[in-house]
């Protein structure tokens, strides 16, 4: 029997933090506490640019880990939202489901074995 999902970073998908960035575009920008500056607006429309941009110029390549650089952009958009959900557990439950996503990785991962086997 097949598995349907690949442990290996060059096919592994990304698809929980896509959908944690795809949701707090819009998440910040219907919350009721506003960011006072104006540069996370800058920055948003950068990031969405830059992302645009470079799948525009950039011709997919699997074993390059191209897009791990939008995900690194993107995390100061995740950290500095997060704080305008008005709700203690947003910020832990996040966290936890982050980090219990990557347990398979970590440990079913064929290329690098964290346990010994």
């Amino acid at each position: 029997m097949q598995r349907m999902i690949s442990f290996l970073e060059g096919y592994a998908g990304n698809s929980l933090h896509m959908l944690l960035v795809l949701s707090i575009i819009p998440a910040t920008a219907l919350s009721r506490r506003k960011c006072s500056s104006h540069v996370v607006l800058w920055y948003y429309l950068a990031t969405i640019g830059g992302f645009i941009l470079f799948n525009l110029l950039l011709k997919w390549q699997p074993w390059a880990l191209v897009a791990i650089t939008f995900f690194v952009v993107t995390s100061l958009l995740v950290a500095v939202a997060l704080p305008l959900a008005n709700k203690k557990l947003t910020m832990p439950a996040v966290a936890v489901v982050l980090l219990a996503n990557s347990v398979p990785y970590l440990f079913m991962n064929q290329s690098r074995l964290l346990s010994g086997a």
